[in-house]
Formats: C-alpha cells, sequence, structure tokens
C-alpha cells in the first residue's frame, strides 16, 4: 500500500483530530512529525509541521471529508 501526503497541519493535534475523523471512515493514516524526542513532547509545535498521509486509493475520499473542516489538501 503507498501512502501520499493529504495535508500538513501546524501541530499535532490538529493532524490528530482529522486523524480521528478518517479513522471512523475506515481510512488508515500515517501522521509524520519531528515532535517527540527523549524526554517526550514538548510545547512548541514541530519545525516542519505535522503530515497527514492517507493510501493513494483513499486520497480523494479523505480530500472530501476534511475540506470543510481544515481547508484545502496539500495538492
Amino acid at each position: 500500500m503507498t501512502y501520499e501526503r493529504l495535508m500538513t497541519f501546524r501541530t499535532r493535534m490538529e493532524a490528530e483530530m482529522a486523524a480521528e475523523v478518517l479513522g471512523k471512515a475506515q481510512i488508515p493514516v500515517i501522521i509524520q512529525a519531528e515532535d517527540i524526542g527523549m524526554f517526550g513532547p514538548s510545547g512548541a509545535p514541530p519545525p516542519r509541521g505535522a503530515r497527514l498521509l492517507v493510501p493513494s486509493e483513499d486520497k480523494k475520499r479523505a480530500q472530501d471529508m476534511l475540506k470543510g473542516m481544515f481547508g484545502k489538501s496539500d495538492d
């Protein structure tokens, strides 16, 4: 299964909210962010944001689901 970037969020919390919505629709997600270090998460947002990845075949459906909540995707 090939994953593609759907959206980049400023914080992991925003990405987790979107992931929860997609998970309820049975769309698997991966969140990539450089915010967890050896001492746990810091209070600062990840330097490059939190990227939400979905399977290629689910990308269009995921875009449509999140459009009203978060605006446009990274396309």
